[in-house]
């Protein structure tokens, strides 16, 4: 069984996560300061993909309440150097 129903939430076997809109509140809620999160695939067309769609509401929550650059980032513009 690839999924368990348990009231509110779904496990996920396969990948082992819990799924539930009480997931979604607590990281909004929380706005974790370093998050990582895994893509499947990112393209310039599609932007990021996951292999799951029950995935995509918890990355999204986690981007949205998340900062992915200082605020001493935001309107610089630095030339690219490796």
């Amino acid at each position: 069984m690839s999924s368990l129903d348990h009231g509110r939430s779904y496990y996920h076997a396969n990948t082992q996560p819990f799924e539930s809109a009480e997931t979604i509140n607590l990281i909004r809620r929380i706005r974790a300061t370093k998050p990582f999160l895994s893509a499947a695939g990112v393209s310039r067309e599609l932007e990021i993909t996951c292999t799951n769609q029950y995935e995509v509401d918890v990355k999204q929550a986690c981007i949205e309440s998340s900062p992915l650059a200082d605020s001493k980032k935001f309107g610089q513009i630095r030339p690219p150097t490796w």
